[in-house]
């Protein structure tokens, strides 16, 4: 079959497209889970790595303070995760849902930290920029649905090495942060980009 009008059936088809993904991305800002009561999975780490270690601990504390106020949390060690285990036998992704319902939460975040290298050197001259990297997930206990993930990877640069960074580098006072800060400032992006955990 011949069409009299391509372009209009063009048209008429990239308008259609953009009706429909205009109607999920409405649907996706008004999700039906509600995130109530949320468990901290321990941060994961590659053993042996006492930077890594250092920097699971400073995600635990940054997640639990910029959730605070926000949602019930649930912090789970490694001594509590083990203890809800018990003899339970599953992946990864099964477990983390499982310590969810042993605790009463309908999500469940989990994070790995992938680095953790500190600043060298002062807040306007610093010889090595800090280095972070790190990933979480937001899982439903119950559907097992991942709800929100996130992965932030950076080592700070000059603004004379990215110009398009000016508005970041303006937000952090033009300051070299230390690792801490650099980790802080990178969960509260990822975090606000979810909007179960925005309410």
């Amino acid at each position: 079959m011949k069409l009299k009008n391509p372009a209009l059936y063009l048209t008429l088809a990239l308008t259609l497209v953009s009706c429909s993904e205009s109607q999920v991305a409405e649907t996706a800002h008004r999700p039906s889970i509600v995130v109530d009561k949320i468990a901290i999975m321990p941060i994961g780490i590659a053993p042996g790595d006492s930077n890594l270690a250092k920097g699971a601990s400073v995600l635990t504390t940054e997640i639990t303070a910029q959730l605070a106020g926000k949602k019930n949390i649930n912090i789970i060690d490694e001594d509590q995760a083990e203890s809800y285990l018990g003899d339970f036998s599953g992946s990864s992704h099964e477990a983390v849902r499982f310590i969810g319902r042993q605790t009463g939460s309908d999500s469940v975040l989990s994070a790995d930290i992938n680095r953790f290298h500190q600043r060298d050197g002062k807040t306007y001259s610093a010889t090595t920029p800090a280095s972070v990297a790190f990933q979480y997930q937001l899982i439903h206990v119950e559907s097992g649905k991942t709800l929100c993930s996130g992965i932030f990877d950076e080592t700070q640069q000059p603004l004379s090495a990215n110009l398009f960074s000016f508005t970041k580098a303006s937000a952090r006072g033009f300051r070299w942060l230390t690792a801490e800060e650099l980790l802080a400032d990178g969960l509260a992006a990822e975090l606000d980009q979810c909007i179960f955990l925005t309410d």
